[in-house]
């Protein structure tokens, strides 16, 4: 978490005097809390409000998923960001418009309050989750978010992770199960996944067999574990050289 921080406020941070007890402790909680206390009143009973929230804002939109870095670790960083956001009394991916049309989608047109305060979260939940799924590694994910637009641009229906768990889940069983390829699908639950060749590897491979000879019966494109040419029989070996005694 203080690695997201800038060089003025790490050292603000390090200077704090429970520093070296959150250090042996590693009590994020508390980490969170100082890094709050001068984010938010710059360590005084001052408060700059809308300095805050705007630094807060360039900090979250700022994040970016380290190569080599865990999903599971970028999620923590960007909820403890996130956090930080709402803290700060923001209300980033509220939308009038964006819950109306959750409400359509569930084909609600007389919302009670409970209902009209259900749309406006998920519509922050799904806000988030495509705010996380575009801040993750695109070298690694790129065929992730690729696969989500060519959904928005065919009209499917919810093409969207709901929450940032669900983002993350889509990012670990894509990378883990598949190596690459693409394997979005639909499924009434949300998102599903299944095997789909990616025609580039498949490309790629038989291009790579075209240049492979079996040591088998010596010919071009094929292992000789596939070999299924029919080999003329071996002689036997007679013993005439052998020396008698």
């Amino acid at each position: 978490m203080l690695a997201l921080c800038d060089p003025n406020m790490k050292d603000k941070v390090k200077s704090h005097d429970d520093f070296m007890e959150i250090k042996r402790t590693r009590d994020t909680l508390k980490l969170l809390k100082v890094i709050k206390q001068y984010m938010y009143s710059n360590g005084s009973e001052d408060t700059y409000t809308i300095y805050n929230q705007v630094m807060a804002t360039i900090n979250l939109f700022r994040m970016r998923q380290e190569k080599g870095q865990f999903v599971q670790s970028f999620r923590d960083q960007f909820t403890a960001m996130r956090q930080v956001c709402d803290q700060s009394g923001m209300t980033i991916g509220q939308s009038e418009q964006v819950t109306k049309a959750i409400l359509h989608r569930e084909g609600i047109t007389d919302p009670t309050t409970e209902q009209l305060e259900k749309a406006k979260n998920k519509a922050v939940e799904e806000f988030y989750a495509i705010l996380f799924t575009y801040l993750v590694d695109r070298q690694k994910y790129g065929k992730v978010v690729e696969d989500i637009e060519n959904d928005v641009l065919k009209k499917k229906n919810n093409p969207f992770p709901k929450d940032v768990s669900d983002a993350s889940r889509l990012l670990i069983g894509w990378r883990n199960n598949f190596g690459g390829r693409s394997i979005r699908t639909e499924a009434n639950d949300g998102v599903a996944f299944a095997t789909v060749s990616d025609d580039k590897e498949e490309q790629k491979k038989s291009g790579k067999k075209k240049e492979i000879t079996c040591f088998r019966c010596k010919k071009v494109g094929h292992y000789a574990s596939d070999c299924n040419e029919e080999l003329p029989p071996k002689t036997s070996k007679t013993g005439t050289n052998m020396l008698i005694t």
